[in-house]
């Protein structure tokens, strides 16, 4: 499963990038993607497979293809909720170092300065004591910031 999501993620990515310099008109491309959507559905070890494509303008392409289990028949879309166990950490991890090589920003800056204080104040309260504003980026990358799962 890990190795097909990691696939699909490279693929993903390959379609952004190459997107503006394929010079595949819109509508070719859109058939394109379908048509692999169906290919990944049919050979694959999994009952469905979604894929979204967006630049900096927008969504490029959305589709889906399958069902939501091989128990389930019911048809996937665009908008159909998966449950991603811990896969979203990666993708965070990964958005959260890119920032942090522009210079948005820093490891040991405390996620008060980025949140809203009604979220933080809340956040990590313990033995009556309020510390999420003390929470940091680099703690939460790596776990250790106290918060339970």
């Amino acid at each position: 499963m890990k190795k097909i999501v990691f696939t699909l993620s490279v693929i993903s990515f390959f379609l952004i990038l190459c997107n503006a310099s394929l010079g595949i008109d819109a509508g070719d491309r859109i058939l394109k993607l379908n048509k692999l959507l169906h290919k990944w559905a049919s050979k694959s070890s999994v009952p469905s497979v979604v894929l979204r494509v967006e630049d900096t303008n927008g969504v490029i392409f959305s589709g889906a293809e399958g069902r939501f289990s091989f128990n389930d028949a019911t048809p996937v879309t665009p908008n159909s909720y998966f449950r991603t166990a811990s896969v979203g950490k990666l993708f965070t991890a990964i958005a959260v170092l890119r920032l942090k090589e522009k210079g948005s920003i820093e490891f040991d800056d405390t996620i008060d300065k980025y949140l809203k204080p009604s979220l933080v104040n809340r956040l990590h309260i313990y033995n009556g004591k309020n510390y999420g504003s003390q929470i940091t980026i680099r703690q939460l990358l790596s776990h250790t910031s106290g918060l339970p799962n």
